[in-house]
C-alpha cells in the first residue's frame, strides 16, 4: 500500500529526529528539510514524482571543466549498484549524492535505507576524489 504523504512526512520527521537533529529547525517546506550532518549539508523530503535525498561532495570550482565533470560523474555512476537509486549528480554548482524512491514504492524502511546508501556513496573514496578534482580552493 503506498503511503500517504503525510506518512512520509511523518517518516522522514523520525530519520532527522533519529539523527539528532531537530525536523521543526531543519524544515525548509512542510515536506523538505536540509541541515548540516557531519560537515556537510542534507536535504531530503517528497518531491513531485519521488522522494528525495541530497547529500553534499563538494562545491564546484567555476572554472571546472563541466564536460569532464559530467563524464566523471556518469563514470562513477556506472560503477555503482543500479539497485539502490542512488548517484552522483551535479547541481546548481555542487556535487551532490542524490537518491531517489518513486511515490509509489516509499516505506519507512525504505527511506532509512536510502539514506543510510546516500551515505555509504558519499562518505566513499571515489566521492573524495570527484569532490577534490573538482572543488574550488
Amino acid at each position: 500500500m503506498t503511503m500517504t504523504q503525510d506518512e512520509m512526512i511523518a517518516a522522514f520527521e523520525a530519520l532527522w529526529r533519529d539523527l539528532g537533529i531537530d525536523p521543526a529547525a531543519a524544515a525548509d517546506a512542510s515536506d523538505w528539510w536540509s541541515t548540516n550532518l557531519e560537515g556537510r549539508t542534507v536535504q531530503g523530503g517528497v518531491h513531485h514524482d519521488d522522494i528525495r535525498i541530497f547529500i553534499s561532495v563538494s562545491d564546484v570550482d567555476v572554472d571546472a571543466d563541466i564536460d569532464a565533470l559530467y563524464a566523471d560523474i556518469a563514470a562513477k555512476n556506472a560503477a555503482l549498484p543500479k539497485s539502490a537509486n542512488v548517484g552522483y549528480v551535479e547541481e546548481d554548482g555542487y556535487i551532490q549524492v542524490r537518491g531517489l524512491i518513486p511515490l509509489a514504492d516509499v516505506t519507512q524502511a525504505g527511506i532509512r535505507a536510502l539514506f543510510k546508501a546516500c551515505m555509504t556513496v558519499a562518505d566513499s573514496d571515489a566521492a573524495a576524489a570527484l569532490g577534490a578534482k573538482y572543488q574550488s580552493w
